[in-house]
């Protein structure tokens, strides 16, 4: 496929592939076979973003744990980096090596901000020892709910719509005004 032959074609593609879930939600799903996805390349990104960004007021990627050529092109133009982790020395560790190639790509660090997930009271860890490891400070703290979790993405109903009071609904709205405000307000568990 040439996704950058034509700019009306790659428009329709893209129009193709947008899933309304509500007035206020769409999505483009992975696709069903893995190989498909390889048939998209770094180089296409800029326009695919471009077109989408184009009809959504905002676009929100979730990629891969990994650096491939891909994914860094996406991260390359997004305006803000949200990296998750969870409290657990392989999260941790993770965590900092991510943010290590951050700074190898380039990518200053008001772009970057990370959000513990799955996060309970009940987990020992001193949070200023994380957030000095890391050199980075925590702006979010989403609950561990799996059951609720699960149950969301099972019956495809994202849980700020099904539960909107729900704890990890409301934690998850207040990280997003957070990026969108572009403040750095953390949020104390």
């Amino acid at each position: 496929r040439d996704w950058s032959s034509d700019v009306c074609s790659s428009d329709l593609l893209v129009t193709s592939m947008v899933m309304a879930h509500s007035p206020q939600l769409s999505l483009v799903a992975a696709p069903n076979e893995a190989h498909e996805a390889e048939e998209i390349r770094p180089e296409d990104i800029p326009e695919i973003l471009h077109l989408l960004g184009q009809r959504f007021q905002c676009v929100v990627l979730d990629l891969p744990h990994t650096f491939d050529p891909v994914t860094v092109a996406a991260l390359d133009l997004a305006d803000d980096i949200l990296l998750t982790l969870t409290l657990d020395i392989p999260g941790i560790r993770s965590t900092k090596r991510a943010l290590k190639v951050f700074d190898r790509l380039g990518y200053p660090r008001q772009k970057v901000s990370v959000v513990v997930n799955r996060w309970s009271k009940g987990i020992d860890v001193e949070l200023h020892k994380v957030e000095g490891h890391l050199g980075e400070q925590l702006i979010g703290f989403v609950p561990n709910d799996y059951r609720k979790v699960m149950d969301s993405i099972n019956l495809g109903r994202p849980l700020v719509y099904s539960e909107p009071s729900s704890k990890i609904a409301v934690e998850i709205k207040r990280i997003a005004a957070t990026l969108i405000a572009g403040g750095e307000t953390s949020s104390s568990p």
